[in-house]
């Protein structure tokens, strides 16, 4: 069980101690949204600040919240007091109107960075799986609001619990939980319609049997068939014509990528971004274009020749990873992402042992964009932990 350094409301009284979530390290957090302003035709109750408060408190008035575990009560507790964190960086006044687009991404990645550097839920399975589900509720949390006029809400729904195939304890059940809370704690005159509009995205996800977990896909290699709008049905199973899989490494440095390849894969070839770098006399600072190039053509080799490899390079955000994927499914290769993690010091350690060490504050800017491989990025998708401080 994570334990959070605040409490997490809890029976008889189900009372908020607001005085030591303010002590906590969530305190600065929510220091930063007093004063952030928002749209007062959608937030009469005032601030970024009142408004999460007012949505924790909703949360835990819901007999569906109360009704949980004990994990899953302080995942959508740390969701709700972290939901609109994206807001303190994107929001901005546009027209005379307050607004914060791209605020849900925003704060899934700030998100991240406070509950894997500042309290260290990092490093181990049960750390990485309370993370990321606290950041797919806060990425998400937008979606349920007019998801009928999002384009195929057939697709979308079972599209999104999806994400359970990488996110154990993600549901769209327990984002339906955070997304009604969200709604009561606001002063607005569509509360009463947003609020029959979630009811339709719960009953949606009831029929598409994903509100409590991913679809009944066939195998991976037909989920990801479906995912791409390939296949009309999730459990349709379709004959794998892939001729061997490409291991693609996902990871801050310092991880331990090299030492994972050697333990379980040593027979393979491996195109190395680092390797690459020291061969041709390349630092982290310098332009990386000659370096990638060469990359890609070496992958074409092994690609033409059906081989097996391992692309080893941190490819930490979908654009990056999308490029190489792209390239290696075209080859006819089966697509397996391979992320790493470990805590933020001994991750941190790690890399000062390294010979070509990468400065600490480049490590920083790489947690501050890293978005972890969604589900649909390829064929599969594993996640190791290798190890805390």
């Amino acid at each position: 069980m994570i334990a959070l350094p605040c409490p997490v409301p809890s029976a008889p009284d189900w009372r908020i101690d607001w005085n030591a979530v303010s002590a906590s390290p969530f305190g600065g957090i929510l220091r930063r949204m007093d004063g952030i302003r928002q749209n007062p035709v959608w937030h009469g109750e005032g601030d970024v600040l009142i408004h999460t408060r007012r949505v924790c408190e909703a949360l835990t008035e819901d007999p569906a919240f109360r009704e949980m575990g004990a994990q899953d009560r302080a995942e959508l507790f740390t969701a709700a007091l972290l939901h609109d964190v994206g807001k303190i960086a994107k929001t901005r006044l546009e027209n005379g109107v307050w607004v914060s687009p791209g605020h849900a991404v925003s704060g899934a990645r700030t998100a991240r960075k406070f509950l894997w550097q500042t309290l260290d839920f990092a490093g181990t399975e049960e750390k990485r799986c309370f993370r990321e589900t606290v950041c797919s509720l806060v990425q998400f949390h937008s979606i349920p609001f007019h998801f009928l006029s999002r384009p195929e809400p057939e697709r979308l729904l079972p599209s999104l619990a999806a994400e359970g195939c990488v996110i154990k304890n993600f549901s769209l059940r327990k984002l339906a939980t955070l997304v009604r809370a969200d709604i009561l704690g606001r002063e607005a005159g569509d509360v009463n319609r947003l609020l029959d509009e979630l009811a339709l995205f719960v009953s949606a996800a009831e029929e598409y049997a994903c509100l409590d977990g991913p679809p009944a896909f066939a195998d991976p290699f037909s989920r990801f068939a479906w995912l791409a709008g390939r296949t009309s049905f999730p459990e349709q199973k379709l004959y794998n014509d892939t001729w061997g899989r490409v291991y693609l490494m996902c990871a801050l440095p310092g991880t331990g990528k090299d030492t994972w390849i050697r333990r379980t894969h040593p027979e393979l070839p491996v195109v190395s971004l680092d390797a690459i770098r020291a061969e041709l006399g390349v630092a982290w600072e310098d332009a990386q274009g000659p370096v990638v190039a060469l990359a890609f053509e070496r992958a074409r080799e092994l690609l033409r020749a059906k081989r097996s490899f391992v692309w080893n390079a941190t490819s930490l955000t979908p654009d990056l990873r999308r490029r190489e994927l792209q390239l290696f499914r075209d080859y006819g290769a089966y697509t397996e992402i391979v992320a790493l993690e470990t805590s933020w010091l001994e991750g941190l350690r790690r890399n000062r042992e390294r010979k070509a060490a990468v400065p600490e504050t480049v490590i920083d800017a790489m947690l501050d964009r890293f978005t972890p491989p969604s589900v649909r990025e390829a064929h599969e998708t594993t996640w190791e932990t290798t190890g805390e401080a």
